[in-house]
């Protein structure tokens, strides 16, 4: 079994018991699931709460109906300095944007990582980029439940 076979399998327990609503922060540490490590207590806590919902700062939907209707342009609404996570809940749907994060703690919450998919083709080779640049999502970048692809030939 490889590492991304371990995290899925994390991740696809975590969203049968976050659907449910039926698990606290301790029940789900005593029974032995972990966060990956670069996820703070901060917001694993924020993950663990029922009706997160209400702590959502801005919603983007693609159809138009949230606050936003690109990752981007919600990143871009977060103060620019807080010492509080601006939490952005992106719905179902499939989002093609490079999205560049220059700010600190900014948590990126999908509806599951087969339902909200953010992916982007920049590539280094056809662009003149380096290949830093050519990310989906910058470096330390939160985004529980949802998959990050990048799409290139480089």
């Amino acid at each position: 079994m490889t590492k991304i076979d371990i995290v899925n399998s994390l991740i696809k327990k975590l969203l049968n018991k976050v659907k449910a609503n039926t698990i606290s922060h301790d029940d789900f540490t005593n029974q032995g699931c972990r966060f990956p490590s670069w996820v703070s207590p901060r917001v694993e806590k924020l993950l663990m709460i029922t009706n997160a919902k209400q702590s959502y700062d801005v919603v983007v939907v693609v159809g138009g109906s949230g606050n936003f209707t690109n990752v981007m342009d919600a990143v871009n609404s977060a103060p620019d300095s807080s010492r509080n996570c601006y939490i952005i809940f992106v719905k179902k749907g499939i989002y093609t944007e490079n999205v560049e994060i220059n700010r600190a703690n900014i948590v990126i919450v999908g509806e599951g990582m087969d339902a909200t998919i953010i992916t982007s083709s920049l590539s280094s080779a056809k662009n003149g980029l380096t290949t830093y640049k050519t990310a989906t999502f910058g470096k330390d970048t939160q985004t529980p439940f949802l998959p990050l692809l990048k799409d290139s030939d480089s």
